[in-house]
């Protein structure tokens, strides 16, 4: 049985963050998608789960 794939997206925008999810599901991957706004928040999903690929926002303000 193949496993989905497991994604943490870094998005501060819900829409953009649904856009992502849309555009995998059309694609047909086969994925689990958790999604993190803050860079507290990354650092802890990064602590408490493995992920296979990360996907960030090119630019968010509140994170350096």
């Amino acid at each position: 049985m193949k496993c989905p794939v497991r994604i943490l997206h870094l998005e501060d925008d819900a829409a953009d963050a649904e856009l992502m999810r849309s555009a995998l599901t059309q694609a047909g991957v086969d994925c689990e998608v958790s999604r993190v706004a803050s860079e507290s928040d990354f650092v802890a999903a990064l602590d408490s789960a493995d992920f296979d690929l990360i996907l960030a926002d090119y630019h968010l303000p509140s994170f350096d």
